[in-house]
């Protein structure tokens, strides 16, 4: 029995610029994007008291990831773990 290929959606340009925007920033912040597949929505976690992780699922489509990204670095702001830049936070719509 053969095994169909999976179809990928297109990726819109646009979405993915702002992705690989949020990871930068986040990557500016010294929190780790990663990418895995799993049974969970994704978030933010520390581990060994030390190494900031942001986990995003592979099987959410990119508009969910990009949400995810943007909750989790508000929330880091929040509370005041990470300073955004102002333009950033217009530009995702945060709250400044």
């Amino acid at each position: 029995m053969r095994r169909r290929k999976k179809r990928t959606t297109p990726v819109d340009e646009q979405q993915w610029q702002q992705f690989q925007e949020l990871c930068e920033l986040a990557r500016q912040a010294g929190v780790e994007t990663r990418v895995e597949k799993g049974n969970f929505r994704g978030g933010f976690c520390v581990v060994e008291g030390e190494k900031r992780i942001l986990f995003l699922n592979k099987k959410h489509s990119l508009e969910q990831r990009i949400a995810v990204l943007v909750a989790e670095l508000e929330r880091l702001q929040s509370e005041e773990q990470i300073d955004l830049p102002d333009d950033w936070r217009q530009k995702f719509g945060m709250v400044t």
